[in-house]
């Protein structure tokens, strides 16, 4: 019997990192004056066909990450802050992204000095995360 719980990796899910790194989500200013700024965006949700999960897409950063790369490789980083996002924690103890597993980069700008961030397209099994931007109601609104 198949556990429906189980949340199939990404390219990323089973490597196991030689480094830690404290991964955040990079900030992103609305060109819609009524949202303001946001961490990520929902995505694609009436496509989306994997139950219990819910598709995702953000920038992610972390300190060093242009040295990270360059010295670790893309690989490693990624699969760091994969881990590293799935286990950060809000006030109350309970988790903040939900299981986060990376899918794809969309863009890699962490060689850039002044950008220094990856995008990415991902899936939690978080259906609301705060500070993200919800597009399920035909409608763009942070959640949260």
């Amino acid at each position: 019997m198949a556990n429906n719980n189980l949340i199939k990796p990404g390219p990323w899910t089973n490597i196991c990192p030689v480094i830690k790194i404290k991964a955040v989500l990079r900030l992103n200013i609305s060109f819609f004056s009524s949202l303001g700024s946001y961490l990520g965006i929902y995505r694609g949700i009436e496509n989306w066909k994997e139950k219990g999960t819910y598709p995702i897409v953000f920038n992610l950063t972390a300190s060093n990450l242009t040295k990270l790369v360059e010295k670790h490789g893309l690989d490693q980083v990624l699969a760091a802050a994969e881990k590293s996002l799935s286990a950060l924690k809000d006030s109350s103890g309970k988790s903040r992204y939900g299981k986060i597993v990376i899918l794809k980069v969309l863009s890699d700008h962490s060689s850039n000095s002044k950008k220094q961030f990856i995008s990415c397209v991902a899936k939690t099994t978080k259906k609301h995360i705060k500070g993200f931007v919800d597009t399920r109601r035909n409608k763009l609104i942070v959640t949260g």
